[in-house]
């Protein structure tokens, strides 16, 4: 489960650097499509609460996996959130397996406390160190200032469809653009030495992602953001032949191994969301908090929790 969790966060952490902002960047010039897409993210700026759909699908030689997150909560001025993740793997004979795993976050000043039930029905806690100073908004900083921030990493933006009720616009990133960006930001988060290296690794990862496209959907009326899909097949596979570029001494036969599984791989994502400013309050159940156990993400070091007071 802990694989999955992880999959998901490296998932969504890119896909956020995407779509909300990750650094202050010089005013610039928008074209009219653009201007558009700054009006919808200036009135994303003010939404409290919503429920959301965040699936993302990976195909691999002789196995599909579909990883799906329902979930609904508040938004600011503290994210408190409960959901489901669904975990669907699909082999060549078409036999599935499902694991269902509830799930809460709740944030605790600049973090984000995430507890999500396992398999033997142990409830898991794990930390995302710095949540607020990577992820948030600033407290200072106003919706137009937000939406600024959100288009400077926009290489094109252009209208693909409009209706009476939607628009839907693909909007390409420049992910070299983002990426430093993204360095800004973090840079002024006051990042730990491990930290730094995970922001190096994530560099060297945007540096070659190249160009990539976003299929949104925005609602006319209300200029919420409703949809957002993106397909990162090709970029994922020029990082994969990138790491594989420089993996030093290796047997022809086990490079071309590893190829054929980069270029048999694919990964789509696809976000909905809705019920804008309309969920009620989360409140993570006093049993979870107290009977969570710690989880060390990226270790089997696990500890019980200490009792904690519901603050949620």
């Amino acid at each position: 489960m802990q694989r999955v969790f992880r999959f998901l966060g490296t998932v969504a952490a890119l896909m956020m650097f995407f779509i909300v902002p990750a650094g202050a960047e010089p005013a610039q010039v928008l074209t009219e499509d653009e201007q558009y897409l700054a009006s919808a993210y200036e009135v994303m700026a003010g939404v409290s609460s919503e429920s959301f759909k965040f699936t993302a699908y990976t195909g691999l030689p002789g196995m599909q996996i579909e990883y799906t997150v329902d979930g609904r909560g508040d938004m600011q001025p503290a994210v408190a959130l409960q959901g489901t993740m669904h975990v669907t793997m699909t082999n060549l004979l078409g036999m599935e397996t499902r694991h269902d795993s509830p799930f809460y976050a709740r944030q605790e000043g600049n973090d984000l406390i995430c507890y999500v039930r396992s398999g033997n029905g142990t409830w898991e806690k794990s930390i995302m160190k710095k949540f607020s100073s990577m992820m948030q908004r600033s407290k200072t900083q106003s919706a137009k200032d937000y939406a600024a921030e959100c288009v400077s990493g926009v290489k094109q933006v252009k209208v693909l469809q409009d209706t009476a009720e939607n628009r839907t616009l693909q909007v390409t990133f420049d992910s070299k653009k983002i990426g430093g960006l993204v360095e800004k930001k973090m840079n002024a988060a006051n990042l730990d030495t491990k930290e730094q290296n995970e922001q190096k690794k994530l560099q060297e990862v945007m540096d070659v992602m190249g160009d990539i496209d976003f299929t949104m959907t925005v609602d006319k009326k209300t200029k919420y953001i409703t949809s957002i899909v993106g397909d990162l097949t090709e970029p994922c596979r020029r990082v994969a032949g990138a790491m594989l570029a420089e993996s030093g001494n290796m047997k022809a036969t086990q490079r071309g191994i590893l190829q054929g599984l980069i270029d048999g791989s694919t990964l789509k994502i696809e976000v909905t969301q809705q019920d804008f400013n309309a969920i009620a309050p989360v409140v993570v159940p006093e049993e979870v908090i107290k009977g969570a156990v710690t989880v060390q993400i990226g270790t089997t070091d696990n500890k019980k929790a200490e009792p904690q007071a519901n603050n949620a």
